[in-house]
């Protein structure tokens, strides 16, 4: 638990954001020497975070990994070969409980999952070696699930808590969502991120997205409730919901 008694402004930005696991290594290794061929963690477990005596306009992340923008780099992170989902390392993060003052959070401005980069670098070798460290990553009962995966490959499933970001830009990442609630948090202009071509969402509940913003995008799943207003996600299909 964080105290932030007394602390008036967030940083690195307007929100506080907490990181529980970083590559510390991939920020101070002479590439020169090493090529960027580093072993990482096959199995990575993070569980209960969260703030208190958070500022009232300020929002306190609590972020569970955060990974280099270079991560495309390394073509033998893992000592296991992929599976047949594509993964070979497991990231398991439950409970992380975020304060959320200020109903709108800009673009990789604070994150629970934070990978960085463009897929626009990444290459054959990274695509196909076995050993590319590619992470299912599991969020269990984290309240928002802010996902930033625009950097590297990576499968998400969120189990429970509350959605508020799913961010990839285009790249591809699979994202599950079960017994949630998607309440989605949009950057200071309106604008909300939601990668619903590859987030699969089912026995969720459909909350209204934060500070007045609107989803114009769809939704891909079943057995959904809907208990927001539908003018605020206008194009959400019937069949999505019960």
């Amino acid at each position: 638990m964080f105290d932030l008694a007394g602390i008036q402004t967030g940083r690195p930005n307007d929100n506080f954001e907490f990181c529980a696991v970083t590559a510390l290594r991939s920020q101070f290794t002479d590439y020169a020497v090493t090529g960027r061929k580093t072993l990482l963690p096959d199995n990575i477990t993070v569980d209960g975070m969260t703030a208190i005596n958070v500022q009232p306009t300020q929002n306190a992340v609590m972020c569970g990994i955060k990974l280099p923008a270079d991560l495309y780099q390394n073509t033998v992170g893992s000592r296991n070969k992929k599976g047949s989902d594509g993964t070979n390392a497991r990231i398991t993060l439950r409970n992380l409980h975020s304060v959320i003052n200020n109903p709108s959070i800009e673009l990789a401005a604070a994150q629970t999952v934070d990978i960085p980069g463009d897929a626009a670098n990444w290459t054959a070798d990274y695509l196909n070696s076995d050993y590319s460290w590619i992470p299912r990553i599991t969020l269990d009962n984290c309240i928002p699930a802010i996902i930033h995966t625009p950097g590297a490959k990576a499968v998400v499933d969120i189990h429970g808590g509350k959605l508020a970001r799913v961010y990839t830009n285009g790249n591809g990442n699979r994202c599950r969502v079960t017994g949630a609630d998607i309440e989605l948090i949009p950057d200071a202009s309106g604008v909300v991120y939601f990668a619903a071509d590859k987030t699969l969402v089912t026995g969720c509940s459909w909350l209204n997205p934060t500070n007045g913003a609107t989803y114009t995008g769809t939704l891909r799943g079943s057995g959904n409730e809907m208990i927001g207003d539908s003018a605020k996600a206008p194009n959400l299909p019937a069949n999505a919901f019960i």
